[in-house]
């Protein structure tokens, strides 16, 4: 997330922030940190982003480069409007940086279609491998932003020119995590294998099962339908509970991690597919 924030955003940038959650915000809060102009576009909780109110933002302030994330996994919100603000980000040729850690694999992202121009995401989310390992991809477009700019970039370690020429032109950058290397190498194959198609679907109905029998329980849960994440589910804490009572419950009798939210009165449940078709279900402390 930092890279490619850090490669893209050049000091005094117009930055227009798609804040729906905490990690979208954090976006901003990076993008402020390396010198951006920053205009945080602040969506209702518990809502996906308009995509008429993005593009009037966008005309309005012009940005050279606008942050969003796919999947909010704080709150479970799914930015389904994703290639419309896309398109009207392209229109004034502003890049698109998109955070897709929950959603990468378990959701459809056509980065090229679409016009993104970068791509984040994390080994322990939607690609079922372990944390520690992140990867970002870059659209040619903000390869040559990255590539041409003539200030010196004030992260070395997060340098993407200095990475390009480590891993692809036999120069030393940092020691390589090689065992993380190696597991999201396996994860990549065992997509590959089963191919973006079929991982979808099982997701999407893998999260319909979990959904409805949550809902059989007389339990809500808190995003509406056509805003809600599938990777990611939120449920209401019922009047009278108490989050962490629920959470501490649940982990002392149950051995089970599920975790609530930055702020909001939820549990949520992390679910990734594997290829059998169980759900498994994860904590969700982290991003």
């Amino acid at each position: 997330m930092e890279m490619a924030v850090a490669n893209l955003v050049v000091p005094g940038d117009n930055v227009l922030s798609v804040c729906n959650g905490f990690f979208s915000g954090r976006l901003a809060e990076m993008s402020a940190r390396c010198g951006a102009d920053v205009a945080r576009l602040e969506i209702e909780e518990g809502k996906a982003a308009d995509p008429d109110v993005v593009a009037a933002a966008i005309h309005e302030y012009r940005p050279k480069v606008l942050t969003i994330v796919q999947g909010e996994t704080s709150n479970t919100v799914y930015n389904h409007a994703l290639p419309a603000i896309c398109q009207a980000a392209k229109s004034i040729g502003c890049l698109v940086i998109v955070d897709a850690v929950c959603t990468l694999s378990t959701m459809p992202l056509h980065m090229d279609e679409w016009g993104v121009d970068a791509v984040i995401t994390g080994g322990q989310k939607g690609l079922s491998c372990i944390p520690g390992v992140s990867l970002v991809a870059f659209s040619e477009q903000a390869w040559n932003k990255i590539t041409t700019r003539e200030d010196t970039l004030r992260h070395w370690c997060l340098d993407a020119k200095l990475a390009d020429k480590f891993w692809y032109q036999s120069s030393y950058h940092y020691t390589a995590p090689v065992s993380g290397i190696m597991a999201i190498h396996e994860a990549l194959r065992l997509i590959c294998d089963e191919t973006l198609e079929a991982r979808f679907d099982r997701h999407l109905k893998c999260s319909m099962a979990l959904q409805a029998g949550i809902q059989g329980l007389g339990l809500s849960l808190s995003v509406e339908k056509a805003d809600r994440l599938n990777s990611v589910v939120g449920i209401e804490v019922p009047e009278g509970l108490e989050q962490k009572a629920i959470l501490a419950h649940i982990s002392r009798d149950y051995k089970v991690e599920i975790s609530g939210s930055f702020g909001l009165n939820i549990v949520r449940i992390g679910r990734w597919a594997n290829s059998a078709g169980y759900t498994i279900s994860s904590a969700q402390s982290t991003h």
